[in-house]
């Protein structure tokens, strides 16, 4: 039984079983096919025509075309076009395949290839579009978009835009296109676009990028996230109903980087010598964590790029909060969120993966437009997409309790802080041990991307308090890290609550006419400021804790 549709007093359809119309307006909630078209200022209600016996769900209608009526005025065409030929010109646009299937009134179908970027990687829309002339530069469109996964869906698609319409009246002539046939269309239209090659390379790329760039971590990889939102869910759970909310760490920092030889020092500092059996164990610790940092060869490149962007998260003293202030998180060692580690992970492996997409290295990822692409992704992700097989020193392990130590470290020694494979531990997420040289390659290759969202957010600074983007909450987390990853280091959940003192520059040092004449600080790398050309006798003395 057909179903009758009338767009408006000229335009209707006798639609064939299973089709119906439905005003955009009517449905719940937006569902654009063709979200990549230049969009269009309808004059008119815009309505589409599905193939309903699907109904709307999570893959939406199994076929759906618009309908829309488009007034052009005469100044929107060049001199050459005029009211015989301009819906040719409307068809002949981006070089467009199309036929004349009626010439009273005109309509045209027409095939067209739209190639576009999204998330940097060229990926393609095909669509099939009939224009009815209406008087003046006036006409009816009715498009679809085609499913192109397998030439068996895209021949459907065919076929169904060809129910559609053969089933159009115009003037309540009910005969314009009642001979079409689908072979007709297929055989005119399908595959002659100048863009075919295109296309097909094109709808190559969206598979990949569909199933490479939208990855879940294994459970492994993020127990201590998933620690601490079962917590947040156990306390909502508790106040439910009450009024209350509860926020975890909402004073603290949920990460630590602690160097080794802090870890050594501390252990040195606890040692009880009344207890044998802790004395023997701190002993062989200490011994363990002393060979593993004389096995390192230090890396002060990372460490100084971190320190060159640091004072990007400066606040004005009105603002600072000496509970949480990004600065000196970051020269502390610390990251106030989870969320924000799994955040510059997610991105670390993203931009690779988009890099081996797009045939490039990651180090070559410096357009905003890219990085910010790489960003938006992530986020839609909710901040949790990398899997391990890009940036395996960044993003394969466990995100608590790490060890992360050279290669160059004695497998006796990777085995004794290994607790993956014991049978006890004291730790609810066990120690476990990754390579630092592969974390430090991993932070090299998506620097110059960290460099991007630096050099864009630049002249903005002045205005935000604190950087809390996206993009500000990578760059924070990449300098954390990048700091840490200097020397060997252990990363621990951090201390529940803080109190900081500003950073001002220099205030650690004692510079007059370019002699560094002493330090103050007890930092356990220190960079020598700008304008400094040379060190005085004794201008470190009595820093014990300074290793370089």
């Amino acid at each position: 039984m057909d179903m009758p549709f009338a767009f408006d007093d000229k335009l209707a359809f006798n639609l064939p079983e299973g089709y119906r119309g439905i005003w955009e307006s009517d449905e719940s909630e937006e569902d654009d096919d063709n979200d990549d078209i230049e969009p269009i200022e309808w004059k008119e209600p815009v309505c589409k025509i599905v193939l309903s016996d699907y109904e709307r769900s999570k893959q939406g209608y199994q076929f759906s075309c618009s309908v829309n009526h488009i007034e052009r005025d005469v100044s929107d065409y060049p001199d050459d076009v005029n009211e015989s030929n301009f819906l040719e010109y409307e068809a002949e646009r981006d070089q467009n395949t199309y036929i004349e299937v009626c010439s009273q009134p005109k309509i045209l179908v027409e095939y067209s290839g739209k190639i576009a970027e999204i998330f940097g990687i060229k990926m393609c829309f095909q669509f099939l579009r009939a224009y009815i002339a209406e008087k003046g530069y006036a006409f009816y469109s009715v498009m679809t978009s085609i499913d192109n996964t397998s030439p068996e869906t895209e021949k459907r698609t065919y076929e169904q835009f060809c129910d559609v319409l053969k089933s159009m009246e115009y003037n309540y002539d009910s005969t314009l296109l009642s001979w079409l046939t689908t072979d007709e269309l297929y055989e005119k239209l399908g595959g002659k676009c100048v863009y075919k090659e295109q296309i097909t390379r094109a709808n190559d790329m969206t598979r990949n990028v569909q199933t490479k760039i939208n990855v879940r971590p294994r459970e492994e990889q993020y127990p201590h996230l998933k620690e601490l939102q079962g917590m947040q869910n156990v306390l909502q759970g508790m106040t439910e109903g009450t009024g209350a909310s509860f926020t975890i760490n909402a004073t603290g920092m949920e990460y630590q980087f602690i160097p080794l030889e802090a870890l050594k020092d501390e252990n040195d500092e606890d040692w009880d010598a009344d207890e044998s059996d802790e004395e023997e164990g701190n002993d062989e610790q200490r011994e363990v964590l002393e060979r593993i940092i004389y096995a390192d060869t230090p890396d002060d490149d990372l460490y100084q790029k971190a320190e060159e962007i640091r004072p990007m998260f400066r606040v004005s003293p009105d603002d600072f909060d000496p509970n949480s202030d990004q600065e000196c998180e970051i020269e502390k060692g610390y990251i106030h969120s989870v969320r924000i580690f799994h955040a510059l992970r997610s991105f670390a492996w993203t931009l690779c993966c988009y890099a081996e997409l797009k045939g490039c290295q990651p180090e070559e990822i410096t357009d905003m437009a890219d990085v910010d692409a790489v960003v938006k992704l992530i986020l839609s992700r909710n901040l949790l997409n990398y899997g391990d097989n890009y940036c395996h020193g960044l993003c394969a392990g466990s995100d608590l309790h790490v060890y992360y130590v050279p290669d160059k470290t004695l497998q006796a020694d990777k085995d004794w802080l290994d607790e993956t494979q014991k049978a006890y531990s004291l730790n609810s997420i066990r120690n476990s041990v990754c390579s630092l040289d592969e974390l430090r390659s991993d932070l090299r290759r998506i620097y110059p991307a960290i460099q991007t969202l630096v050099n864009h957010e630049k002249p903005q600074r002045h205005e935000h308090p604190r950087w809390e983007t996206v993009g500000g909450w990578i760059v924070y987390a990449w300098c954390a890290l990048a700091k840490a990853a200097a020397e060997p280091f252990y990363i621990e959940d951090g201390p529940s609550f803080c109190q900081f003192t500003q950073i001002k520059e220099k205030q650690n040092f004692t510079i007059k006419n370019g002699i560094l004449e002493k330090y103050a600080g007890d930092d356990r790398i220190v960079a020598i400021p700008e304008g400094v050309t040379c060190i005085g006798e004794g201008a470190f003395w009595g820093r014990s804790k300074l290793r370089r």
